[in-house]
């Protein structure tokens, strides 16, 4: 008998489950895993969770990437995400502990092109029998940033702004801050000194990390 099996006992399973579905709810979980996903695109991946050392871990994310673009979800380098999804994993974990408790878990994660997104959740021994090739695959078609050619460009403009940057930091500036209004006026704005405002064109954007 398996974890939800138990739960159930006597009780309709549609009502169990909807019980369940509260404490997911609750605990934010569904909106740490979007956020995880990221904006748009396709996903597919799963999420898997131990309690060890007195709080609930992400030990592994599994995922493979689509031939169409998108599947794991996007780089998440200072792990923000990641760690805002452990601190609601605790939060789900402390509000079941005191029903149908749990030691290890994992949510299964399905997004398509179009952002219809499926979450499902298993605990324990129901954990450790989820895959992801028993996933549903959103896709073909898959969404249009992540495609090939998009990616190809992008990758080019990066590497074209690039050299822009490392030419930008080279020289010194005598502004000490700078904006844009309507992607036509630049503004430079200089301590003790008055500020100027230059016509221009805004092409790409650029965020350094």
């Amino acid at each position: 008998m398996g974890w939800f099996e138990r739960q159930v006992g006597s009780r309709d399973a549609a009502e169990v489950n909807r019980e369940h579905a509260r404490y997911v709810r609750a605990s934010k979980v569904v909106e740490c895993l979007d956020d995880l996903a990221g904006p748009f695109g396709c996903r597919r991946f799963l999420v898997r969770f131990e309690r060890l050392g007195g709080r609930v871990r992400i030990v592994a994310i599994d995922a493979a990437t689509l031939s169409w673009g998108g599947g794991p979800p996007p780089s998440d380098p200072n792990h923000r995400k990641r760690d805002a999804l452990e601190r609601a994993l605790n939060r789900l974990h402390a509000n079941m502990s005191l029903g149908p408790g749990w030691n290890r878990g994992v949510f299964a994660y399905v997004r398509d092109a179009h952002g219809v997104t499926e979450v499902n959740p298993a605990f324990d021994e129901d954990s450790d029998i989820a895959q992801l090739e028993t996933l549903p695959v959103p896709g073909p078609p898959g969404h249009p940033l992540e495609e090939k050619s998009t990616l190809d460009l992008l990758a080019i403009h990066t590497a074209r702004m690039h050299r822009i940057v490392v030419a930008s930091r080279a020289k010194a500036s005598d502004w000490d801050w700078w904006e844009v209004d309507d992607d036509t006026r630049l503004t430079l704005h200089y301590e003790g000194h008055p500020s100027r405002t230059l016509k221009c064109m805004v092409l790409a954007t650029h965020e350094t990390h």
